[in-house]
């Protein structure tokens, strides 16, 4: 009931008083919008709050071919600027003879909407007799920069674009549409509107004019994705407010989605090959990475690869290297990260493999498609995102049958395997020294046999060497591997030939010492009996370097 005694109050006139009911209406639909939006888009609306503000530029050509339109764009306003929700600013621009804020930007509320449709219903109908469209761009991109102003955007522009300027026009030669003005318009655009989302709609108005649209091309120039509608007759352009007032939370949805599918990249970050053994064939291997923020996930189908020389500043097909792309590549949707594009092969074919740095240009193209694809659809927008690039990388690629690696490990392993024999059936020579405890030591070396004993036992054998006071005799044979019995290793053996209770001691662990040669590490001690004396001779089997 306030509402409606304060529309009362503002105005007299049936008409108007109606249209406060349906503001009424409109006021509250933007929680109910938000409600069919979290219902019909569960995901994006989480991703994409449309309760974040947003801007509103309307452009309005002030000529006077414009009358025709006039009640209707008054009516269209009302629809437009009633479902706009509270807090979010609006300027509304007039362009003709000249470029001037009709409406200086301000956050709407209750009460600031029925003034600004009060003061809208005041305007006098266009009556300027010129069109000066290049200021009224100009003037709408002053109003996209303005400080603190949202990061969303909505602008739309209502004009037959056909630009018959003023001769005292600041933007002289805007009739051609490849004129310097519009390009000085486009670089003022994209330093605006960078790090913005922006929803451009154009209402093209058949005003009459046969040259209709004609400067629209330059426009979009200005403004690469903007969206037209060619409204032929007044009352059309009332049908189109009242479905943009019907979707405006949808509209600001859909707005910040197309914006993120437009950032939407895909890179070969790292080009490089794995060469196949015993041939001059090798793998060739892409890194992909997609950057789709923030949509939960992506993946990539990649549609076609072709490799082109790199070698020049300018990328040439291929001469001397034949690319064959992997037939099981398109198609097939897959996640970031690495894909095996194709199969390459050099034309030269020498035996010995070698890397060689190849410079290649990888030219392709394919699609991201992000989720969630189902709602993106609903906005009426396409969910594949089509890209391609050229990369240039320089590959280490096999050249080749045998790759060095191999040929030097098998080297290797003959060299091994031919030392190994040689030095198993090279004689095995003795060469160490027998140390008895508190005696002389007693040095062998460069012999295969010898026997160390008493004098007693010097007929024994030859050669003979005399441990004094010794009441035993040994037999030191240096053998090689299997020459004293299957399974005997290299080393040097002892034997007992004569005398009794002759002990072997090897790592602590004493056993005696028989007829039967036995393995004598260094280290190992001996130990026997001595003559005329009742303990025992001990004897330690050293290397010969050992002081």
């Amino acid at each position: 009931m306030p509402c409606i005694q304060a529309c009362r109050s503002f105005v007299k006139g049936e008409r108007l008083f109606v249209f406060c009911l349906f503001l009424m209406g409109g006021l509250s639909s933007t929680a109910k919008g938000e409600r069919v939006l979290s219902t019909d888009f569960p995901v994006l609306s989480k991703l994409f709050p449309v309760s974040q503000p947003a801007d509103y530029v309307i452009a309005l050509d002030r000529s006077g071919s414009m009358k025709r339109y006039w009640p209707q764009v008054l009516e269209a306003l009302e629809i437009y600027l009633g479902a706009i929700a509270d807090g979010d600013y609006v300027s509304i621009v007039g362009f003709g003879n000249d470029a001037r804020l009709i409406v200086t930007p301000g956050p709407l509320t209750p009460e600031d909407r029925r003034n600004l449709l009060a003061f809208l219903r005041r305007l006098p109908p266009p009556s300027d007799g010129k069109t000066d469209l290049a200021a009224g761009i100009a003037a709408v991109l002053r109003e996209l920069e303005r400080p603190g102003g949202a990061r969303l955007k909505f602008v739309v522009l209502l004009t037959d674009f056909i630009a018959e300027p003023p001769v005292t026009t600041p933007y002289p030669g805007q009739e051609d549409v490849n004129a310097p003005v519009w390009s000085r318009l486009r670089e003022q655009a994209a330093r605006t509107l960078a790090g913005k989302i922006v929803d451009v709609q154009a209402l093209v108005l058949d005003l009459g004019n046969p040259k209709l649209g004609q400067h629209l091309p330059a426009v979009r120039k200005v403004f690469p994705h903007l969206m037209e509608q060619v409204i032929h007759r007044p009352e059309a352009l009332r049908g189109w407010f009242q479905r943009v007032q019907a979707e405006m939370d949808r509209s600001k949805l859909r707005a910040e989605v197309q914006e993120s599918l437009r950032q939407v990249r895909a890179d070969v970050v790292a080009l490089r090959t794995r060469g196949r053994l015993f041939t001059d064939k090798a793998d060739l291997q892409a890194d992909f990475s997609i950057v789709a923020q923030p949509f939960p996930s992506a993946s990539l189908t990649i549609d076609a690869v072709e490799l082109l020389d790199g070698s020049s500043p300018t990328c040439m097909p291929l001469s001397g290297v034949r690319f064959q792309q992997d037939p099981s590549l398109t198609k097939t949707q897959r996640p970031p990260g690495q894909v095996k594009v194709g199969e390459i092969k050099i034309g030269r074919r020498p035996l010995l493999k070698s890397n060689e740095i190849f410079k290649f240009c990888l030219a392709w193209k394919g699609t991201v498609t992000v989720e969630p694809a189902t709602e993106i659809r609903k906005l009426a927008l396409n969910p594949e995102v089509s890209v391609g690039k050229q990369n240039s990388f320089s590959v280490a690629l096999p050249v080749g049958f045998v790759p060095p690696w191999l040929v030097t490990a098998l080297v290797g392993l003959l060299l091994v395997v031919a030392v190994a024999i040689i030095r198993d059936r090279r004689p095995n020579y003795i060469e160490g020294v027998l140390r008895p405890l508190g005696g002389q030591p007693i040095p062998i070396s460069r012999t295969r046999e010898v026997f160390v004993g008493g004098s007693a036992y010097s007929r024994v054998g030859q050669p003979f060497l005399e441990i004094p006071g010794a009441n035993f005799c040994l037999k030191l044979v240096g053998a090689r591997r299997g020459d004293l019995g299957k399974g005997k290793p290299r080393g040097v053996y002892v034997s007992l030939q004569g005398g009794f209770n002759v002990r072997l001691e090897v790592d602590g662990e004493r056993r005696p010492l028989g007829g039967d040669p036995t393995l004598l590490p260094y280290g190992a001690r001996i130990y026997g009996p001595q003559v005329g004396l009742p303990t025992e001779m001990v004897l330690t089997w050293e290397h010969s370097t050992d002081k």
